[in-house]
């Protein structure tokens, strides 16, 4: 067990504990000596038992349960797929992608292989020839980093956000959780904000994402950690996550602000394009994202630090 400086943190010390005790309770064992009293009319006569390990069935952190949302509903089909990508590469923000991915019926016929792979290799076209920002040694990603027993983050993550991962199925792999939260960490200045400082007014009358009626610029602006933008989206995630998001807009702030980031991540499919630490993989999740590669820097150094310490425990925000 690690040692622990006194603090008010109570999950930290308990966490330490389930651990040391989760592995320490398998290799112990023990005799176990008994005096039998029956049958009544014998002589009482000892008894041994011997025992070996004993295990405790894990809970979830918090003593909460956290069930999977069923995402069919949202997650593309190789037509939508193609037509988000496609949109991304004209350089279309997640939004206005993913509306136009729902727009293709889900039962369009699937495109040719060709097709497909024309469109991965011009996202690793594209983000090979866009340059590396200028980044000191220790901003660079490294997958050299030895894990350290019982190590201790000091980097904190919303446990709004981890609760998400594990509801919609996100970060089943390191690579994946430190693409994801650095992503989400980018997007949000720092997990700060959850709605669009802006007014909203500059979507009015963006039928792209279904902003179709008066108002809907600013009913429909952005929310949410990888921001929620657009009476379409709006649509289509509510239900996913059990909530009326079209006729409540507000909420996706208050209360489903990672939801609606990890809703982004599964139909967006971002999932398989996590495939390794290098600059070119973090330039094509943030092309997806943001539709070009603006943050970049900050986005390979927020990397860097959540792929860090995943090296260090890879236990981490699961």
């Amino acid at each position: 067990m690690s040692i622990i400086s006194p603090n008010n943190n109570t999950s930290l010390i308990i966490d330490d504990f389930i651990n040391y005790a989760t592995s320490h309770l398998a290799t112990i064992g023990g005799v176990i000596n008994t005096v039998s009293l029956y049958p009544p009319l014998q002589t009482p006569g000892p008894g041994v038992i011997i025992w070996t390990g004993y295990t405790v069935t894990p809970a979830q952190a918090g003593g909460v349960v956290v069930e999977q949302v069923d995402t069919t509903e949202i997650e593309f089909t190789e037509a939508q797929q193609l037509a988000s990508d496609s949109a991304t590469l004209e350089g279309s923000d997640i939004n206005e992608a993913s509306a136009a991915g729902f727009e293709v019926p889900q039962s369009t016929e699937s495109p040719t292989f060709e097709q497909i792979e024309f469109v991965e290799n011009e996202f690793i076209s594209e983000a090979e020839s866009e340059p590396d920002p200028p980044l000191s040694e220790e901003d660079k990603p490294k997958n050299d980093i030895e894990p350290i027993p019982n190590y201790k983050t000091k980097v904190k993550v919303p446990n709004e956000l981890v609760r998400a991962m594990r509801k919609y199925g996100i970060g089943t792999n390191n690579l994946e959780r430190a693409h994801f939260i650095a992503q989400c960490d980018h997007e949000s200045g720092g997990f700060i904000y959850k709605e669009e400082l802006a007014s909203g007014a500059a979507y009015e009358g963006r039928s792209d994402l279904g902003n179709v009626q008066s108002g809907d610029g600013k009913r429909y602006k952005g929310r949410g950690y990888i921001q929620l933008t657009g009476r379409a989206n709006y649509r289509k995630y509510g239900p996913v996550a059990g909530a009326d998001f079209e006729g409540n807009p507000s909420i996706v702030a208050t209360q489903y602000f990672a939801d609606t980031a990890c809703m982004f991540w599964k139909s967006n499919k971002l999932a398989k394009r996590c495939t390794d630490s290098t600059t070119t993989t973090i330039k094509v999740v943030t092309k997806k994202i943001n539709g070009g590669y603006n943050g970049l820097d900050d986005r390979i150094r927020k990397f860097t630090k959540y792929w860090t310490e995943l090296q260090r425990d890879p236990t981490l925000w699961t």
